[in-house]
């Protein structure tokens, strides 16, 4: 495996990974097409954001976004979950940020939850409002664990 920073030439594939991933999931048909994704995550979260990719024999197998105070974005591919790479990518964000990190996660993914708790986030707020309409959790990191 191998960590590299986020390029354009990657576009489609993170994409793919990103709709798929999310959709197994949380079993819901998202409501943006690939060339939505494909342009929020160029002409948005690429200058807004760092982003970090995972990759196996040249496939893509995980991506973050992050910045010095939020996780935008962690996914990795189902069949790749478990082995350590979400940590990896997590730790590079954790590294990176200066004193905390902030995020939002789906309640009904409760695998995520327990791994973002497992990593030393607490909860610290309940909602809904995202596009999906799902309830969800904000969570937090903080250096030294001052949460």
């Amino acid at each position: 495996m191998k960590f590299i920073d986020y390029d354009e030439s990657f576009s489609q594939v993170v994409v793919k990974l990103w709709r798929d991933t999310k959709f197994k999931t949380l079993n819901i048909v998202d409501k943006h097409s690939e060339e939505d994704y494909g342009h929020y995550l160029n002409n948005y979260l690429h200058h807004r954001y760092r982003i970090r990719l995972c990759l196996e024999a040249d496939k893509v197998i995980g991506m973050i976004v992050y910045s010095k105070t939020e996780i935008n974005q962690l996914y990795i591919d189902i069949d790749y979950q478990g082995k350590g790479i979400g940590r990896r990518l997590l730790d590079e964000a954790k590294e990176y940020c200066d004193e905390y990190l902030i995020l939002h996660t789906f309640r009904v993914n409760t695998n995520a939850v327990m791994f973002y708790k497992n990593a030393g986030f607490k909860i610290i707020d309940f909602g809904s409002d995202n596009e999906e309409g799902l309830p969800d959790y904000t969570m937090k990191w903080q250096k030294n664990n001052r949460c």
